[in-house]
């Protein structure tokens, strides 16, 4: 009892008291804010849909590479990567990584496609799949998460925010840009 009383350990014990409570609250109630912005991308029409329609397009240009005598495995392995990451919900800037990845492994195939040339009827699959894939690229900046995200990151990327996110395990959400 006497511990208590010497004011050096009342202090002491009060300010880890204090910290210890305020990181506790910064775990529980801005995690919670964190993961509400990160929901839309998994949302419908979010990013992850997008992404997947983009994984189905490349999986059907794969495909084709590999019935015309191709080496697509670089492109199914980039293939397998977003996939995997997608459904183990990795964070936004690892999954840009694999998405530019896939990118530009089917920017090899099509260069692929293009030395070796293609009849007529493949040469307009492969196209039509490209464009299809074009399409969803153009839709992924403007999904609803990067708007939230970056709604968030304005409103809660600044000092003492960020500092207490990061000693309480808190993530912030990405951008995925």
């Amino acid at each position: 009892m006497k511990l208590f009383r010497n004011p050096v350990f009342a202090t002491i014990l009060t300010i880890v008291l204090v910290i210890g409570s305020t990181l506790l609250n910064t775990r529980v109630k801005f995690g919670k804010l964190c993961r509400e912005a990160s929901d839309d991308f998994f949302a419908d029409q979010g990013i992850a849909e997008g992404l997947e329609s983009i994984c189905v397009d490349a999986s059907a240009v794969a495909s084709l590479a590999e019935e015309k005598g191709l080496d697509a495995s670089s492109l199914r392995g980039a293939l397998e990567r977003l996939r995997e990451d997608l459904k183990d919900a990795r964070p936004a800037a690892e999954l840009h990584q694999d998405y530019m990845d896939l990118r530009s492994e089917l920017s090899s195939i099509n260069a692929k496609f293009m030395v070796n040339g293609l009849s007529e009827k493949d040469s307009q699959a492969v196209r039509h799949l490209l464009d299809s894939i074009d399409a969803a690229n153009d839709k992924l900046p403007d999904a609803a998460y990067n708007a939230s995200v970056q709604a968030f990151l304005e409103k809660y990327d600044r000092f003492p925010t960020r500092f207490l996110a990061k000693l309480a395990g808190v993530k912030m959400p990405e951008v995925f840009a």
